[in-house]
């Protein structure tokens, strides 16, 4: 099975791979900064930008404000209120969404 567009054709295992090694990546990542909590899926309507994902440090987490959840960081450390600090990511794929769903 192939990806197609108007452009390219993108062989599915090539697709998958190139998916799957930015998982290793951020799961690498967030192992190492001893994360252990799951991501929480934010949509567009709460961070008035993107589609995102926060990863809180903490269990007993709070979602950061709009406002946090607009900027372009990564990580929402030092934050006056330590239960909303995280990890804020577009979710793995988003982009190739996003392109595909244009076309």
């Amino acid at each position: 099975m192939h990806l197609v567009n108007s452009e390219r054709v993108i062989n599915q295992k090539v697709a998958e791979d190139l998916n799957l090694s930015s998982v290793i990546v951020v799961d690498d990542l967030l192992r190492d900064l001893r994360v252990k909590s799951r991501g929480v899926y934010v949509p567009s309507s709460m961070t008035g930008t993107n589609v995102k994902v926060f990863v809180p440090l903490r269990q007993e987490y709070e979602l950061p404000s709009k406002a946090h959840l607009a900027e372009d960081r990564a990580f929402l450390i030092d934050l006056a209120n330590p239960a909303q600090e995280g990890v804020l990511l577009k979710p793995l794929g988003y982009h190739l969404f996003k392109y595909t769903s244009e076309i």
